[in-house]
């Protein structure tokens, strides 16, 4: 009886042992995952900072030379062709998120099936 309480004993400190090493492990996965999502999310900013700037800027220019075609008078296929690009930049700038975040999205509990 005495030895197998001793080696109950034993295996539970082995047990708390292996999961305490588990909970460091945990520890220093979700450091190194949050990290590299940091490092992540600001590369992705400054490059979604940059596009957008490129879009603007090519707004602008559409809008610059629209208001200087606006005294001439386009043709059908001129005024198809700028309107096509306007179209296409529209749609560049609707896939280009506005904001993105800077933060891991926060865990979320399992959903557990509901008992009916």
């Amino acid at each position: 009886m005495f030895e197998l309480l001793y080696n109950l004993g034993f295996n539970m400190n082995l047990i708390v042992s292996l999961l305490r090493r588990i909970d460091r492990k945990q520890d220093d996965l979700m450091a190194t995952v949050t990290e590299a999502f940091s490092n992540r999310a600001g590369q992705a900013n400054k490059a979604f900072g940059e596009i957008s700037d490129e879009i603007q800027t090519l707004k602008d220019k559409i809008d610059q030379l629209t208001a200087q075609l606006q005294n001439r008078e386009l043709t059908p296929e001129e005024n198809s062709a700028l309107e096509e690009v306007k179209t296409a930049l529209q749609k560049l700038d609707d896939v280009v998120p506005d904001d993105l975040p800077t933060e891991p999205p926060a865990e979320t509990e399992p959903e557990t099936p509901a008992e009916g």
